[in-house]
């Protein structure tokens, strides 16, 4: 079967990873992308699956218009900056009966991927950390979204999908936010197993960088330097996405470890997130 295939969204993050990997994939035909000014209804009748590659809440009702269509998606993270949104994707997802993936970069970089197999046949794991400190904004042309939602959210779902892959889904969380878009959380897993990360989008320059480590009775185990297979890594990461989503369509499986209903569950765990930080935790009075 030839799946024809598009991308909506024309700006920076759809020409740079996405409508690049859609060409060059030997799973797909790409048949173009979609842009603000065309015929959306006429775009969804070219194509059998849509990769999307806009903000959150314009994903939200161009998805579910198209999940309705019959289509089966891509989808971007985070899949929705509310709940209710998130959970109105899934649902449609499962009564449409369509193939879902959620592009978490992470997820689908070669050696990342080698790495937390290897981590998930080595376990159990006690603890995990992951800091993913950026220095975005507030300057950055292409901040959009992210000015208001910030690093939580944007590379929040990065950070999950790698501690909810190694550890499994999250059961309690409290969270706190500093300055400079900072947000640390502790989590508690149905594993019984305690992570914990940091999220920012506006640290210093000299401040950014990225770390992940897992702990447990094997040793500790600290995030590999990327390999030459994963120097084109938006292209070279959005492309086997694609072939996931290809491998559902073709087999008629509905379920991956990045489908729409983990994009879900990592919505739900950052609205608690927000939930905690907006409840101020224990403030302490001044010793005497």
């Amino acid at each position: 079967m030839v799946i024809r295939y598009g991308v909506v969204g024309t700006t920076s993050w759809g020409a740079m990873a996405h409508a690049p990997a859609a060409m060059a994939s030997e799973r797909v035909d790409y048949v173009g992308s979609f842009g603000r000014n065309d015929d959306f209804d006429a775009f969804l009748d070219s194509v059998d699956a849509v990769g999307f590659a806009v903000p959150p809440m314009v994903q939200v009702p161009l998805a579910l218009r198209a999940i309705e269509a019959g289509k089966h998606v891509l989808l971007e993270k985070p899949i929705a900056v509310d709940l209710a949104s998130a959970q109105q994707l899934a649902d449609a997802v499962q009564s449409a009966g369509v193939a879902s993936i959620v592009f978490l970069t992470k997820r689908f970089t070669p050696t990342l991927v080698t790495w937390l197999d290897r981590l998930r046949e080595e376990g159990p794991w006690l603890h995990g950390r992951v800091d993913a400190l950026g220095s975005y904004l507030p300057d950055h042309p292409d901040a959009g979204w992210r000015a208001e939602y910030g690093g939580l959210w944007d590379v929040g779902p990065h950070v999950l999908s790698m501690l909810c892959g190694v550890l499994g889904p999250v059961a309690s969380i409290a969270a706190a936010r500093g300055d400079n878009d900072l947000v640390v959380a502790s989590l508690v897993h149905d594993s019984g197993a305690a992570s914990s990360f940091s999220t920012s989008l506006g640290m210093p320059r000299a401040a950014a960088g990225e770390s992940t480590m897992f702990a447990g009775p094997s040793g500790r185990a600290e995030q590999p330097p990327l390999a030459g297979r994963d120097v084109d890594g938006a292209v070279v990461a959005n492309a086997r996405a694609i072939a996931a989503l290809a491998d559902q369509i073709d087999s008629g499986e509905r379920e991956h470890p990045c489908d729409v209903r983990f994009g879900l569950e990592i919505v739900r765990v950052l609205d608690a997130a927000e939930r905690s930080i907006a409840g101020g935790g224990i403030r302490l009075s001044p010793l005497a």
